[in-house]
Order: structure tokens, then sequence, then C-alpha cells
């Protein structure tokens, strides 16, 4: 997720009912799907990546994709059934993080990452992301002060 949903603002549109994804899935014309694939043919044929948010580097996001596609391939990992309908969609072992410090996390031990990446760049690029998360949680937000500081 982490390369896809860099920020902790990335997360907030990953809510239920959003038509952005919430779970690792796959569908025909499904909107709410990780990957969708719309209801063309010929030269409009294609897939959708619809995890990634317009805040990633597209660089990092087109990476990631395509080296998880090869060690798919590689590791003949089958994809599984195409969800048809909300329903289906729900698997809580199959949620996309919707934690950043979590998906920073998951990067870092990530071994597909590691593969894809390097391990340098993976370990930099985590903590870096670290550093951010310390940085954005020291500081006293307008929603703290209003929240709490009314309080006493």
């Amino acid at each position: 997720m982490q390369a896809f949903a860099p920020h902790a603002n990335s997360y907030r549109r990953f809510q239920p009912d959003c038509f952005a994804p919430v779970e690792c899935n796959w569908g025909h014309d499904h909107r709410g799907a990780a990957v969708r694939v719309p209801e063309c043919r010929g030269a409009g044929a294609r897939l959708e990546y619809r995890v990634a948010g317009a805040d990633a580097n597209p660089y990092l996001v087109t990476a990631a994709l395509l080296g998880a596609v090869l060690q798919g391939l590689e590791q003949r990992i089958a994809p599984p059934p195409a969800i048809e309908s909300i329903a289906d969609a729900q698997h809580p072992s199959d949620h996309l993080s919707h934690d950043w410090l979590l998906a920073i996390e998951r990067f870092a031990g990530s071994l597909a990452m590691a593969d894809i990446f390097g391990v340098d760049y993976r370990d930099l690029y985590a903590k870096i992301k670290r550093h951010e998360a310390q940085r954005l949680l020291a500081a006293v937000t307008d929603i703290d002060r209003l929240t709490y500081l009314t309080r006493l």
C-alpha cells in the first residue's frame, strides 16, 4: 500500500461505499474493486488499478505493479475469482491496509518490495516515511486544540 498511498492523507479515501477499493480483489466493471476490468473490447480493452491515488509517484506505482505481476507469473499465483457484488468483496482477511503507519511497517518488512525495489531503496523509503509520520504525529493540529483544549 505504501507505494500506492504514500501519505497520511492518502488513506482518507479508503472508506466503505466510497468507490475506493477496501479489499484486495478484482472484478468486471466493478468500481469498488482494486483491479477493474471495464466492459471494453479491442483498442479500449484495459485494466484499471484503483488503489493508487493521485498523490502517488507514478513511477513507483508502475514499478510496484509490474514487479508484482512478474512475481505472480513466476510463482504461478492464480488470481481469486472475480467479485460480482459488494457482498462478494467482504473478506476480512483481504482488507487493504487503511492505516498509514501499518502500511509503512508492512512495506519495510516486505520481501516482495525488497525484490522489486532492492533492499537499500525499500529500507531508505521506509526510514523517510517513518520520519515523516513522527513529524506529523508530533504536530498539534487545530482539531486537537478544538477537541481537547476546550475541555480544560
